[in-house]
């Protein structure tokens, strides 16, 4: 999981060329003219246990640079994320990031 190496690119560069891909939902944090956060989310399909498929969407990866977290940046652009998919009418997000750590939200 962890290694040395940048491959975060290529994994955003994926995303944004699959069919899942949503523009609206590859969100920023600017401050003084600096980008400092991202988020992305992408659709996806779960399949509940009466067979019903329902559209969602898989956020991650999340990331706020080094200096600037635990400022609540992180927490913005999670918060933004949810009111567009809202706005969109998408009924559930998955948060992706350790696996430790699985947190489904659904709205």
């Amino acid at each position: 999981m962890y290694k040395p190496g940048c491959d975060e690119h290529l994994v955003l560069n994926k995303l944004r060329n699959s069919k899942s891909y949503i523009s609206k939902l590859d969100l920023i944090a600017v401050f003084e003219n600096r980008i400092v956060g991202h988020i992305i989310s992408t659709k996806a399909k779960v399949i509940d246990l009466q067979d019903f498929e329902h559209e969602v969407l898989c956020v991650g990866p999340v990331s706020v640079i080094p200096e600037f977290q635990k400022n609540g940046i992180g927490s913005e652009l999670i918060t933004e994320s949810i009111k567009v998919a809202t706005k969109s009418g998408f009924s559930g997000m998955i948060l992706f990031g350790n696996p430790n750590i699985i947190i489904a939200l659904g709205f």
